[in-house]
């Protein structure tokens, strides 16, 4: 329970308030600390979902990014293509499929791409071979002898390789590199068709990476796995500040229903002590104030609050009079009486007017019926000299 202590508890609500704060700041910031998918080929975190803090820290250390195409916040690396790991042609290592800019090698096909061979090219300066590691190294050396016909074969061993030379042999044409994945580009598009972040065509073409992404960060972070995150969020602030305002309402009434036992039982003694010499009607009504008034109070209390205040400060004015003014004592009483005849007189005067209002609506009443009887004789008369007249027609 609360001590009768305004600012003590004032105190309380701050520091309850600062907590609800506090517990707030934790939770925003645990919510936003959501990860993102980052693709940024020259970091170590390439297709790995961190937070926004993080790649900022990674950006600073990299010397700058562009995050509308480098970080989806909201969106898994399993969204996108280029985070699928694959056998990458290039080391016959397991990479992920953008950091492998000449494809990926069939599972099937393993151990021809990645076991020692012999490689047999036709190239204007005429029969090149040489026994390498991988199939990726003889597709080098065909380019760096600008030719796409070569031979691999598993078959050789180092010395069989070189002397095959002479020998005629079938030769296939290669491509260096790939078409169907554009390592410039990340495909947004069919990322956010997958997500249903789009809601029509229209909407789905906007996001076209070719417009330097200049709103790709904006509906990252508007994604559905993101508005459901928000949603929760906001829910979340609108329950803690109802509590809150819950909390207060109650501590409140807690506090003036102290605050008004404390001013209805107590008995008021002035700061200032009164004497014949500071004796002034207006000056000891500000003296009898209680110092809590000072604080606000709700409308309800103040009425009930001021007429106990009121009837302390008559006591106290009465034993200040007696003991100090002895002879005011039967002015006092004379002040009562007055204001007895005064509410008596005020009855009185209100009685008259009311009977005055009674006799009125009589006399009203009589006339009307008076005038109601004038007209029915005058009707009557009205009538008699009409058959009257007609007599005498008859009678002629």
């Amino acid at each position: 329970m609360l001590n009768f202590n305004p600012e003590n508890n004032i105190l309380k609500l701050i520091v309850l308030l600062l907590i609800s704060f506090i517990f707030l700041l934790s939770l925003s910031t645990i919510l936003l600390a959501s990860t993102g998918c980052f693709l940024n080929l020259e970091s170590d975190d390439y297709c790995q979902e961190i937070t926004l803090q993080q790649v900022e820290d990674e950006c600073d250390v990299l010397g700058g990014c562009e995050l509308d195409s480098d970080f989806f916040f909201g969106v898994g690396c399993d969204n996108f293509e280029q985070c699928n790991a694959i056998y990458c042609q290039s080391n016959c290592d397991i990479e992920f499929y953008g950091q492998c800019p000449y494809g990926e090698i069939p599972e099937e096909d393993t151990y021809n791409w990645c076991g020692s061979g012999c490689c047999r090219l036709n190239s204007n300066e005429g029969n090149v071979c040489q026994y390498l590691e991988t199939k990726f190294e003889c597709m080098l050396l065909a380019e760096s002898y600008e030719t796409s016909m070569l031979n691999w074969d598993l078959g050789f061993s180092e010395s069989a390789c070189s002397s095959s030379c002479a020998d005629s042999f079938d030769t296939e044409i290669f491509t260096l590199g790939r078409e169907d994945f554009d390592l410039e580009k990340s495909n947004v598009e069919n990322i956010y068709d997958n997500l249903d972040i789009s809601s029509g065509a229209e909407k789905t073409n906007e996001l076209n990476i070719s417009n330097n992404n200049s709103s790709t960060f904006l509906t990252n972070f508007l994604s559905p796995e993101n508005k459901k995150l928000l949603f929760r969020f906001g829910l979340l602030i609108v329950l803690l500040a109802f509590l809150m305002v819950c909390l207060f309402m109650l501590l409140l009434k807690n506090h003036w229903k102290h605050y008004s036992k404390h001013i209805f039982n107590r008995e008021y003694t002035p700061e200032i002590p009164l004497s014949k010499d500071n004796f002034n009607s207006k000056s000891l009504t500000k003296l009898y104030l209680p110092n809590t008034l000072k604080y606000a109070h709700p409308k309800h209390l103040f009425k009930k609050i001021k007429n106990v205040h009121a009837k302390h400060s008559i006591r106290k004015k009465e034993a200040f009079l007696e003991e100090n003014f002895p002879g005011n004592k039967i002015l006092i009483k004379n002040n009562y009486l007055d204001k007895l005849k005064h509410l008596v007189t005020k009855h009185h005067r209100k009685s008259k007017k009311q009977h005055l209002k009674h006799k009125q609506s009589k006399h009203s009443h009589l006339n009307n019926v008076l005038d109601k009887e004038l007209k029915d004789k005058s009707k009557l008369k009205k009538e008699k000299s009409y058959l009257e007249k007609l007599k005498n027609m008859v009678e002629k």
